[in-house]
């Protein structure tokens, strides 16, 4: 594991070696212990001294490749598996934290390292869960702004990238709802970020109101929609970066937040471009 901590101070990771670094360390040990972690844990510790961009890169490429296997697909993970990864990871943001605190490293490179296992973090709080669900939007959403602070783009990216969000099996709107709705009403008091909002991020807050509408009965459908729109006002220069963008289910005769809402039917369709 040293040798892989002197590579990834040296140079970039090529594919080829993170494909040989996941075989190496994918698996837990007989004591429980997850290897990758124990390396990024490793690479933290050195990052802290070195500050190097080369090393920042690689930490994060190793744990975005290992964070994107923990729920293949629409695998729903055994309550106790989860608990136990859980544990891990949120352990791991928390050593993040603390061992960077006094680095050069700013604190967007370092909420950048948390802010890619947050989402494994909610995936795993709510699959492992036992008990009402009455508190668990609110705990989540606190633990998404004592990481990510109002970071809207980090919050928005976070959200995205929860299987048990973009998966309808695995999805519980009973949790979901109230974070979105949280997340639009902390959107709602920066009125200064919505006046200059790029279309990128944009279109990104229209997709998770998407899934808000998609999870909400029936009844609750018009009224959700007619509060996106109220609240999210298309950019003048979305049209143009949306042809340059060239986004399959986004071909509209006329553009504003209702009619890219309406643009498509499949959910997955809004994902393909956010993921």
């Amino acid at each position: 594991m040293e040798n892989w901590v002197k590579r990834l101070t040296s140079s970039p990771l090529t594919r080829e070696e993170l494909g040989i670094l996941m075989q190496e360390t994918d698996r837990q040990n007989k004591r429980g212990e997850i290897p990758w972690i124990t390396l990024v844990k490793k690479l933290v510790k050195k990052l802290a001294t070195c500050g190097s961009q080369i090393l920042l890169h690689n930490t994060f490429k190793v744990i975005r490749s290992h964070i994107h296997q923990s729920i293949k697909g629409e695998r729903k993970l055994p309550k106790k598996e989860a608990a136990h990864l859980l544990e891990a990871y949120s352990s791991l943001i928390t050593y993040i934290n603390h061992s960077l605190e006094e680095s050069d490293l700013s604190v967007r490179e370092i909420s950048r390292l948390t802010s890619v296992i947050l989402p494994a973090v909610i995936d795993m709080t709510v699959l492992s869960l036992r008990k009402e669900k009455s508190d668990v939007a609110q705990s989540i959403y606190k633990k998404i702004t004592l990481l990510l602070g109002e970071s809207s783009g980090l919050i928005v990216d976070a959200l995205l990238h929860c299987r048990t969000l973009i998966f309808t099996k695995l999805r519980d709107p009973a949790i979901f709802i109230p974070i979105i709705r949280l997340f639009f009403t902390s959107v709602k008091r920066n009125k200064s970020e919505l006046h200059s909002i790029s279309p990128e991020l944009y279109l990104k807050y229209l997709v998770l109101g998407k899934f808000w509408l998609f999870m909400s009965p029936r009844e609750e459908v018009a009224s959700v929609r007619t509060y996106i729109c109220s609240l999210l006002k298309i950019p003048p220069s979305f049209e143009e970066w949306s042809c340059q963008a060239n986004i399959s289910w986004l071909k509209l005769k006329t553009f504003n937040t209702k009619s890219v809402l309406k643009a498509h039917s499949d959910i997955n369709c809004f994902t393909d471009n956010i993921q």
